[in-house]
């Protein structure tokens, strides 16, 4: 079946005619007090992830007030959209989920036979189709959808017969994803229980002794401050006046956690600022769980944005095994975190410096630094094989959407005609 033959519509011409597209209540509908520990589940923006409605859904409401807010109802085949905040996520209406509610903050489309939910699901992945939607979302500070943006939505359709096979070959694409991640997840799980064990007990496994009341280390093992094992040297506070065009990255926390959004100093640096690729870094300032911790800095040659520290081991220390056992300590540092907003915590330097760790032998940290890097190793190949299939469905959905590999089916001979629709 050629593209040409396909129809050029909108999702509003591919809904069903009455409340086809449907914001979710506002405040004014459902209010705050109404929401019970048990009853039936309101999906929210947060329960949208991977196309699919979360299981551990937190909002409910009794059935008296599902029964009043009946046209908030979800049905088999529905989609939802988050309106504001992540552009782009959306999930499918399960038949274990018919019946829910759909919630403040999402907006539900219900298709009418001319569209198969399989197929537009995967549509609304495609990357072009999310670059539409946050091309012409709405508002300044947050990103918002409506009934009227979502109706203008331009999709290309063939017959159902194609679109049923497209969306089989990318579920199948999906199901490889799933299976990817699921490993993924069992292999972190392993990893961080043989990370603990080699952290606390060592490759040798050396029996413990007990290191003053109430704390027992391994046999040759000794008690440190970190401050003891390495140098911590804190960023420079750049003004926004310094910034540039060009010059140095300023590494800052976001950068940390993956974000390749730079500022520029286009100044003379101090060697004191300098970051190299490998250097260790540790942030201590920010959100608890997910802004303080140590990075091995894998990026650019730069300068070190205040917040965080430059971590430089002694000559008696191994860098990998200082990186995993800061990580392990983190949670127990970042809990003396103290500031006005639970977004601008930070810690003392002596915070970190005073912390007391288990330190092994220099041929031990190098042992237990080559089996913690062991893991890393398998994880990243695991990650890496859910990166290749990820960019194998981008590939498919480019192909498939676009019509460069057409798909054969009995009976997809002919485009949906304007009656279907």
């Amino acid at each position: 079946m050629s593209v040409e033959s396909w129809l050029d519509t909108r999702l509003g011409a591919v809904v069903v005619p009455e409340k086809g597209l449907q914001t979710g209540p506002f405040g004014s509908q459902l209010h705050a007090s109404e929401y019970v520990s048990d009853g039936v589940p309101v999906v929210m923006p947060r329960d949208l992830a991977g196309n699919v409605i979360s299981t551990g859904i937190s909002s409910r409401v009794s059935p008296t007030t599902a029964d009043r807010l009946d046209r908030y109802r979800l049905r088999t085949g529905d989609i939802l959209f988050a309106r504001r905040g992540q552009i782009g996520r959306c999930a499918l209406v399960t038949p274990d989920q018919d019946g829910w509610l759909c919630g403040t903050g999402c907006l539900r489309a219900r298709l009418s036979s001319a569209a198969h939910p399989d197929f537009i699901i995967q549509l609304l992945q495609w990357p072009a189709t999310v670059a539409w939607m946050a091309e012409n979302a709405v508002g300044q500070t947050m990103q918002n959808l409506n009934t009227t943006i979502l109706s203008a939505l331009p999709l290309r359709l063939p017959r159902l017969p194609v679109q049923i096979k497209i969306a089989e070959i990318l579920a199948s694409v999906d199901e490889t994803i799933a299976a990817t991640r699921r490993v993924i997840e069992q292999t972190a799980t392993v990893k961080e229980g043989l990370l603990v064990r080699l952290l606390s007990r060592g490759v040798a496994r050396s029996p413990l002794e007990m290191e003053g009341v109430d704390r027992a280390i391994p046999k040759g093992w000794r008690l440190c401050r970190l401050g003891d094992l390495c140098s911590f040297t804190n960023g420079r506070g750049f003004k926004s006046t310094e910034w540039s065009r060009r010059g140095l990255p300023i590494i800052r926390i976001q950068n940390l956690n993956g974000s390749t959004d730079f500022k520029h100093f286009g100044g003379t640096p101090k060697d004191a600022w300098m970051v190299e690729e490998g250097d260790l870094l540790f942030a201590w300032a920010g959100v608890k769980g997910t802004s303080f911790g140590p990075y091995i800095w894998n990026g650019p040659r730069g300068v070190l944005n205040q917040h965080i520290y430059r971590v430089r081991p002694h000559e008696d220390v191994v860098k990998l095994w200082l990186f995993e056992t800061l990580r392990q300590v983190t949670h127990e540092i970042e809990e003396r975190a103290q500031g006005f907003k639970s977004s601008l915590l930070h810690v003392r330097k002596a915070d970190v410096t005073s912390h007391e760790v288990a330190v092994p032998p220099l041929a031990e940290q190098q042992a237990i630094a080559e089996r913690c890097n062991s893991a890393r190793e398998m994880e990243a190949v695991e990650v890496s094989n859910l990166e290749a299939v990820e960019r194998l469905k981008r590939a498919l959905m480019d192909d498939l959407f676009s019509g460069r590999v057409e798909v054969d089916h009995p009976g997809a001979q002919e485009a949906p005609q304007a009656a279907e629709l």
